[in-house]
This record gives structure tokens, sequence and C-alpha cells, in this order.
């Protein structure tokens, strides 16, 4: 799957909304913009798709409704809508989604479509169903045959990144999808993995921590006599053989990286990575895009959230990567906005001059006063 197009209307931070997605996609903005959000309507529609989710259950993930509806929509144009186009195969498709609120704050049907290559799949005006089967997506239901397989799959192959160093040391299996989009599972699926496909990856993701790691010698993966799973991280000292560490004592930082590497070569569908410049070098976060344009080379597209401006300190973007977010300012609130990179002026012309984009970025997407942080230390 490739996704190519994000609408979304009164969906958390965003009262309406477009992103057009590339192959390598960046998502910039402050923090409590709506990057991450913008990232969770991706991960919704995939929830919703999933074998063990569906439409309540993904609401009920999140809080409620009321959690996922923006709080500046009043009144009846108070739905949720949310359109996705993508290609699976290179076929187009165009899924569109409006909720309302139900009893219980979970979510209602109102309108379903599904478009694909050969036409419409279906169009639902679910207003004058029965309450039960509004609150359940057509998605859901074992109707159309195979026809919207292919989309069905393209939505389940999305994953999410937002790795949390204390959950990538679990070694205890988990059901919750919400803690594996989390790092929860990560030693289960690098042991699992078929040995072969576990053997190339391992030697991937070795090769890169060479010129990462200080006295890094080989990573390997290993069961323990409990059964658990472990890395094994050798090291290089004044003794002959390497030392080893497992995962309990290695930094956050080398675990994050270990587990971002194997993210980016573990799967072909769109991979949603949340800030994985986190614990990492400034001169390794400059580095990022280029691992990410060979990420699409295999095919595999990367659509990233950042307030990291060192990841543009070299050149080699173009425009319509970028999207930036900005959260509104003034004495009345109002939702964020969100503006794509080849609609803003000074990148436009940063890229025409190759210049790097690190400073435009930062002075487009800056918090809105940032010194009043130093009132905490007066």
């Amino acid at each position: 799957m490739l996704l190519t197009r994000l609408e979304v209307q009164n969906w958390r931070n965003f009262q309406k909304a477009t992103v057009e997605f590339q192959p390598r996609t960046f998502i910039i903005g402050p923090n409590a913009s709506g990057k991450s959000n913008l990232l969770d309507a991706l991960r919704f529609l995939r929830d919703i798709a999933a074998e063990d989710g569906g439409l309540q259950r993904a609401v009920k993930r999140r809080g409620g409704f009321s959690a996922i509806r923006t709080l500046f929509a009043h009144g009846p144009d108070s739905s949720v809508n949310l359109r996705i186009a993508a290609t699976v195969g290179g076929q187009p498709w165009v899924y569109e989604l409006n909720l309302q609120k139900d009893d219980d704050d979970r979510a209602s049907v109102q309108v379903e479509s599904l478009l694909g290559a050969n036409g419409q799949l279906f169009f639902r005006d679910a207003t004058k169903e029965s309450r039960e089967s509004q609150r359940q997506t057509r998605l859901q239901q074992a109707l159309d045959g195979p026809e919207k397989e292919p989309f069905l799959q393209g939505l389940r192959s999305i994953r999410y990144a937002h790795l949390a160093p204390e959950l990538l040391r679990t070694t205890k299996l988990h059901g919750d999808v919400d803690l594996e989009d989390y790092g929860s599972r990560f030693l289960e699926r690098v042991f699992l993995s078929p040995k072969a496909e576990r053997s190339r990856r391992l030697k991937v993701v070795n090769q890169a921590l060479k010129g990462l790691l200080p006295y890094f010698d080989t990573l390997e993966v290993d069961r323990g006599h409990l059964g658990g799973y472990h890395l094994k991280l050798k090291v290089k000292h004044w003794r002959s053989r390497a030392a080893a560490q497992d995962e309990s004592s290695l930094s956050d930082g080398t675990l994050r990286v270990i587990a971002l590497l194997w993210e980016i070569i573990d799967g072909t569908g769109p991979l949603l990575l949340e800030e994985p410049e986190l614990s990492l070098h400034a001169a390794a976060v400059a580095k990022l895009p280029a691992l990410f344009s060979l990420a699409n080379e295999r095919g595999r597209q990367i659509i990233v959230s950042t307030h990291a401006f060192s990841m543009f300190r070299e050149v080699g973007f173009a425009a319509e990567e970028l999207v930036l977010i900005r959260a509104a300012t003034g004495k009345s609130a109002k939702a964020s906005d969100v503006v794509m990179g080849s609609k803003v002026k000074p990148i436009v012309n940063h890229l025409k001059h190759q210049l790097p984009l690190e400073p435009v970025l930062e002075a487009q997407t800056s918090p809105p006063a940032p010194d009043k942080l130093l009132t905490a230390g007066a």
C-alpha cells in the first residue's frame, strides 16, 4: 500500500485538514500542535480494519468518541469525517467514513463508501439503519466478497512505531495492540521471525551499528534459560573475548536505535514513525532522511513526525515531502492548520537554491513563546 492523501474533519486538533503523502513524508510542528494526532487518523483506520479490531474498539482505545472529536466542533456539523486515498498494487482506492456520537460515547456510522479501480464497491447511507448496524463499518462485515480484500490488507499492513525503551525491554507476551505500537513484543518479533530473514536483517542492523556505537562488536538474539527472548550485544574491550550485554543493561538510546533499524527493514506496508530522532546524536539524525530514501527504494513508504530540525541539515528534499502543522495563537482558541511545504515560499526558495532547510523549518514551526520556559526557573 502507498498512502497518497488524507482528509480529516473534526478530528482531534483539526477542524479540517488535507495531507498529500509522498513515499517519504515529514510532518513537522511544535509540541502539542497535532503531529501525533494526524498520524493517529491513519492508525485509527488500521485499527478498524484489524482482524481483532473494529470501530467501537478503536474508539474505546482512544478514550471514547468525545476524545477523537475536536473541541472546536459544535452543532449539526460536528461529525468526524475521514477520507483516505491510496494505491494497492498500483490500483487506486478511496475510502470515506463519517461518524457521529452515539450512546455511551460510542461511534455511529452515518456514511461510508469504498471506491476501487473498477468503480464503487459500496456506498452506505447508514442514517436509516438500526442502531446495532450503525456501530459497525462495512470493512468489518463479511460483505462484498473478495473485492475489498486488497484494500483491507493494505490498511492492516500499516505499522506505527513510537518506541519506548521500558517496553522494548519487555520479555513477556502482551495481547494489547496499543502497547505493541510502543515497543512491547519487540524482542518476540525479532526472535520469532523466520531464521533466514532474521539473519539477513541482523546483518543489516550490525552493519549500521558499527558506525553508531563505540566499542561495538556484534548484535545477536538469544533465548534465555527461563524461556524469555533477549538481545545480546557484544562490545570490545581489553580482553580478547568481547563482553556481552542484554537489553536490561543497554542504554535507552542504544535500544531505541536497534528497534528503529529493525522497524525500517521489517515489513513492506507504510511505516509511521513517531519522533525517530529521540536519543540519537544530531549527526545520526541528519542521516535518517537518506535512510528513509533507501527504504523507499525497497518499496516501503515512511511517514515521520518530528520537531528535530537537525534532520534537515543536508540537502536532497522536495517541498512536497514536507507537511507543516501550525498551532493557532492569540486570544481566541482555534484548531491547528496543516500547510504543505510546496505552499510555503521560504521553503520553496531554500530548495530552489539548494540550501539546508533546518533554519527555515525552525522559523516556520517554532513554539509561540519559548522564552516563557525560563519562568520555571525564576
